[in-house]
């Protein structure tokens, strides 16, 4: 009796193995069981590019150290609802077959009575199979539906880019096509890099098409380089790069478009409503989010963007914002100092340091988020050659004023004390650090997400660390 009843729970302890395998094998996401304050990770779902040169994949893995890659957005980013993917292709931690064996799937008893024991062995089959059934059909349901996101906004429901795809190759003709010949009814922007056209793709995606003036200067294999770094950065709040076109001297860039223009149209338009404090403030954090992401979370090391201003942070209607334009970043894998011989940026925006000897680091992008964070607490612009003369520079105007709080002087008058203070205090405190001269005790991004956020045990942590600092210099 008992080596018959073994005989039936090892028989469905193996059509139970075998239908954990066949989800394993059949579901589209990473899979991660977790026991206690224990993970394992039992399967990644792994996206590559095959633009991917082996020379660059190479540094990059070495790099990012043995746990890898392709991570388009880092699980320690809960604020980004986007999927964790792996490491190398094709590569998995645990073999499907030792799912079983990890953990109990079932415990048995013994029963005295053959006819009980074989009728509660149907029953318990039957119900496998009922529940195998539904578990299959589940499977395949969410097998056959397409990868679909939620849309970029809520108001316009414009179709979101999918995380993780390489960049995509356009022929000049697709994009010709796709943006009405570069219509003057399409187009967007004019900049000292060329111009940039709305377009619709034959699936019904909207992109934002960029042409550059001066590509021919540039080789395709640079070119290439740039746009696979810049095609890594794929977080909620940085504008995507979807494709790229070479032909001849044409070089054409396809970003994901965004609907509601940029921060500098809402803060400084003529014809534009007040924008109140709530889309400030949710606009510093968010672009604090893509900063952070792109400083401290990109799978390729840290980009420096050089040229972080209002015109570069482009919202939705819901006032979410997404950093944009890296025509001009700076990849810095090894997060070594970068020198250029030109000085590339906005002036108002660039960092002391990086005007006199050309130093770059992404302390600079602090300094220039600190400047854009001023301009949302006082709705002034960077450099306005309108005002009086020691107002026309803003950080020169506020910086006394940040450092003793002066709200009633900093706050925009538009907003006619709809506010919150705390924020205000938070926002004005953050300025104030990430404007210091000496680019060592600025914060780093991701202190400064949190000191906006009203962490202050951060702030407590680098009110004293300034002070220190301070101390050393007058020694």
């Amino acid at each position: 009796m008992s080596t018959s009843f073994v005989s039936i729970c090892n028989s469905s302890c193996v059509h139970l193995k075998q239908e954990v395998k066949w989800c394993i094998d059949e579901l589209q996401c990473n899979i991660v069981a977790i026991k206690r304050s224990q993970a394992k990770v039992l399967r990644l779902n792994l996206v590559g590019s095959p633009t991917t040169k082996d020379a660059v994949k190479e540094n990059k893995s070495r790099s990012l150290g043995s746990v890898g890659a392709v991570v388009t957005t880092p699980l320690s980013s809960p604020e980004v609802g986007t999927p964790f993917t792996g490491t190398e292709a094709g590569t998995s931690s645990v073999a499907s077959s030792d799912l079983g064996t990890s953990s109990p799937i079932f415990t048995a008893e013994v029963k005295k009575d053959d006819t009980n024991a074989a009728q509660e062995t149907k029953i318990s089959r039957r119900s496998d199979s009922e529940t195998s059934g539904n578990i299959r059909g589940a499977v395949s349901l969410s097998r056959n539906a397409p990868p679909v996101p939620p849309p970029l906004c809520s108001i316009c429901q414009h179709k979101a880019p999918v995380f993780g795809k390489p960049p995509r190759f356009f022929s000049y003709k697709e994009l010709e096509l796709a943006t009405k010949g570069f219509s003057q009814s399409n187009f967007l922007a004019e900049g000292g890099f060329g111009s940039v056209h709305r377009g619709v793709l034959p699936e019904g995606q909207i992109v934002a098409v960029k042409q550059h003036k001066l590509a021919s200067t540039q080789g395709d294999v640079e070119f290439c380089s740039e746009v696979e770094v810049l095609s890594c950065a794929q977080h909620r709040n940085v504008v995507m790069l979807i494709g790229f076109c070479i032909e001849q001297s044409r070089r054409l860039l396809v970003y994901e478009y965004i609907c509601n223009g940029s921060l500098d149209a809402h803060l400084y338009g003529r014809h534009k409503d007040t924008l109140e404090w709530p889309a400030r403030q949710k606009i510093a954090v968010g672009a604090a989010r893509g900063l952070r992401y792109l400083h401290e979370e990109c799978r390729v090391g840290c980009i420096v963007h050089r040229d972080l201003r209002p015109n570069n942070i482009l919202i939705t209607h819901d006032y979410e914002p997404l950093v944009g334009d890296f025509g001009l970043a700076r990849w810095q894998p090894d997060g070594e100092l970068g020198v250029d011989t030109r000085i590339i940026g906005t002036f108002g925006y660039l960092a002391p340091e990086y005007t006199q000897s050309g130093q770059i680091t992404e302390k600079a992008d602090v300094y220039s988020f600190g400047v854009v964070l001023i301009e949302l607490i006082t709705g002034r612009k960077a450099m306005d050659i309108s005002r009086p003369k020691g107002q026309q520079c803003l950080t020169e105007w506020a910086r006394t004023r940040l450092e003793e709080y002066a709200v009633e002087e900093l706050v925009d008058p538009k907003l006619e004390k709809r506010y919150s203070e705390t924020e205000i205090i938070c926002m004005i405190h953050t300025a104030s650090l990430c404007i210091r001269r000496d680019p060592h005790v600025r914060p780093r991004m991701s202190q400064v997400l949190r000191l906006l956020e009203g962490d202050m045990s951060v702030n407590e942590r680098f009110s004293g660390r300034l002070s220190t600092e301070s101390q050393r210099s007058v020694r």
